[in-house]
């Protein structure tokens, strides 16, 4: 499998979770705003992402 498409596996979900942590806190306090949201996992992805590839836990 490729490093892309294993990156993917890992990132997803875990920004699917910030996605609906924000989504909990944004309701708390008011109305959320969905572009903010929409970035916000984005970046989280990515950090997620950059974090296993250099964490040493893909496989060689």
């Amino acid at each position: 499998m490729s490093e892309i498409t294993d990156a993917l596996r890992y990132a997803t979900p875990m920004a699917l979770t910030a996605g609906v942590v924000w989504y909990l806190v944004a309701s708390l306090s008011g109305e959320p705003n969905w572009v903010d949201g929409a970035v916000f996992m984005l970046v989280f992805g990515i950090v997620v992402t950059l974090g296993w590839y250099y964490s040493g836990e893909r496989t060689e």
